[in-house]
């Protein structure tokens, strides 16, 4: 369940319209090129060529950067979202992928500051919020971490993971009433997550809501019997009640 824990990649290749400004349309003459040779063998190659005719083009860095990273190839994804930014710093896609490759790569301050850059350009954005949230509590700022992600759950009232790391920073804080309500929003959301399940159950113990704890470990059970933690959390709220 660590999809609760991270953001998903903007992997989304971005294409120029038809009023793009005149360097977008070296960038489209440039996949016209392409599009009339044959030796172009895959998209990183074109992409680099495109480079080659426009090499101010923050989209075909940014695009490039994202393939390099759709093949685990971190470092040189790393450089081609730095150039994007060199040539466009506004491109919010490649301040997102940077952030979350920093964060990756332990560079949490660095990472911090690019999602912050995201969320001035692009305030709406919930997941820059809650991934902005994890890495301010990881870094102990426990309440500054709870408003991004209150801020996420405002924008997208279904935003399971933000609900989720709420969750959790209020456990640890102690609020267990607050916890268990956003537990039980994200788990009204997403029913059928063993992690979420099992992290509301233990909190339910801590309250000696024994019973209903209980029914949770058995769903979590029911979904995913070979996970040790919800038969561990199982045997400690049977012998708590």
């Amino acid at each position: 369940f660590c999809d609760f824990l991270t953001a998903r990649a903007r992997y989304s290749l971005v294409w120029v319209t038809a009023s793009a400004p005149f360097g977008l349309v070296l960038v489209i003459l440039g996949l016209m090129s392409w599009r009339q040779s044959e030796v172009w063998r895959d998209t990183k190659t074109l992409w680099r060529h495109v480079i080659a005719v426009a090499p101010e083009s923050s989209i075909a860095h940014y695009n490039l950067g994202r393939i390099f990273e759709s093949d685990s190839q971190f470092a040189e994804a790393l450089e081609y979202y730095r150039r994007a930014l060199v040539n466009n710093p506004l491109n919010a896609d490649a301040h997102y992928n940077l952030a979350r490759l920093l964060a990756k790569q332990g560079e949490p301050d660095e990472a911090i500051s690019h999602y912050r850059t995201v969320l001035k350009i692009r305030p709406k954005d919930a997941e820059a919020h809650n991934n902005l949230g994890l890495l301010l509590v990881a870094r102990g700022e426990s309440e500054a971490g709870l408003s991004e992600f209150q801020q996420a759950v405002q924008l997208d009232p279904k935003y399971t993971k933000a609900f989720f790391n709420m969750g959790r920073v209020l456990a640890q804080q102690s609020k267990l009433n607050d916890a268990t309500q956003n537990l039980q929003r994200a788990l009204s959301v997403s029913p059928n997550e063993v992690e979420i399940l099992v992290v509301l159950a233990d909190i339910l113990t801590r309250q000696r809501r024994f019973a209903e704890a209980v029914a949770h470990l058995h769903k979590s059970a029911a979904i995913k019997r070979e996970i040790a933690d919800v038969h561990v959390a199982l045997a400690r709220a049977l012998a708590a009640d």
